[in-house]
């Protein structure tokens, strides 16, 4: 038999060290890719990864028993990403500048490289790059809808906020997501078609 996440964090608020354990290496990896999409820093996001652990430990009390643990998980990680970066009022320009700093791969267009190669290790790069130019909102929801799979009425469940919201500002973060993948010479790239 298995044992639920929401069961879990129940026998985590009662005192369980094991119960947390196992819930922590269900989650841990799941979590730190979460963040690593939503950050331009890895140790950013390993330093979230942790906070988000000490925060379900000390609030693992305040877990509602008819609730959906994923949900409550990925409200506080939301929260936290949003909270962090939301600190950095000039992210923005200094995102821009960190990333023209930093080595820069080789650029690539559709024509001159196979669309598997693109779509390989090369189409990594430059997404986490473009990823870590967007505004924080744009890029949460993004990651939830496209690397997370949620639905809209899951994330507005999430984020507390409507699906129309939700919808706009997935479509704009993916507008300004081609716009940099292009600035950075990924022409013509058809992924992320639908919202």
């Amino acid at each position: 038999m298995v044992i639920t996440d929401e069961t879990l964090i129940q026998e985590s608020a009662e005192g369980s060290r094991a119960a947390f354990e196992l819930l922590v290496q269900r989650w841990d990896g799941r979590m730190l890719r979460y963040f690593m999409r939503c950050t331009p820093s890895h140790q950013e996001a390993e330093d979230m990864r942790q906070e988000l652990f000490l925060r379900l430990y000390l609030r693992a009390g305040t877990f509602k028993p008819d609730g959906v643990f994923q949900s409550w998980i990925y409200r506080i990680a939301t929260n936290l990403v949003i909270d962090k970066i939301g600190r950095k009022k000039s992210m923005q320009a200094g995102l821009h500048e960190t990333i023209d700093e930093q080595e820069e791969g080789p650029v690539l267009s559709v024509q001159e490289q196979s669309r598997e190669q693109v779509k390989q290790g090369e189409l990594q790069f430059y997404l986490e790059k473009a990823l870590a130019a967007l505004p924080a909102e744009q890029r949460v929801t993004l990651v939830m809808r496209h690397f997370e799979g949620f639905q809209f009425d899951e994330m507005a469940d999430l984020l507390g906020e409507p699906e129309s919201t939700l919808k706009s500002r997935v479509y704009r973060g993916l507008m300004a997501l081609r716009q940099e993948l292009k600035r950075m010479g990924i022409m013509e790239l058809d992924c992320f078609q639908e919202v």
